[in-house]
């Protein structure tokens, strides 16, 4: 990996990287083996690498790579868009959470109900046992 551009976005907190890869006789890089490739180059962690575009030409065996490496995970979510698959998979979890903490919920208030009538039968119990034996003495 060879890379051609670096420097220090003026608007943004990250770095925007133009690198290029050659990958002759072979398919192109995915942006996952971009992402470790560029991280181990520029001693970053991964996950703070978004690779925004792999460019190749057919037949050349080299592509061009536009990427950005963010200074926080912060940074990198709070400027990163999320498509419309991540954000409804993040309202689905959320409202699966919720259904779930709601069915807790009513488990221990059933559970609290029951308890309470088992003490309340309880209770009850030794009245009656008392209302027998009194009867008996009579």
């Amino acid at each position: 990996m060879k890379i051609i551009k670096q420097e220090n976005s003026k608007l943004l907190p990250r770095i925007d990287i133009i690198a290029e890869v050659s990958h002759v006789d072979k398919r192109t890089p995915s942006s996952a083996e971009v992402r470790e490739e560029l991280s181990k180059t520029l001693k970053v962690d991964k996950d703070l690498i978004l690779v925004d575009h792999v460019y190749s030409e057919f037949g050349a065996g080299v592509s061009k790579i536009i990427a950005y490496v963010y200074d926080s995970k912060e940074n990198m979510e709070r400027i990163i868009k999320k498509s419309k698959k991540q954000k409804e998979a993040e309202a689905k979890a959320a409202e699966e959470a919720k259904k779930k903490a709601q069915e807790e919920a009513k488990a221990k208030e059933e559970a609290a109900k029951a308890e309470a009538e088992a003490k309340a039968a309880a209770e009850e119990a030794p009245k009656e046992e008392e209302k027998v034996e009194e009867n008996g003495e009579e």
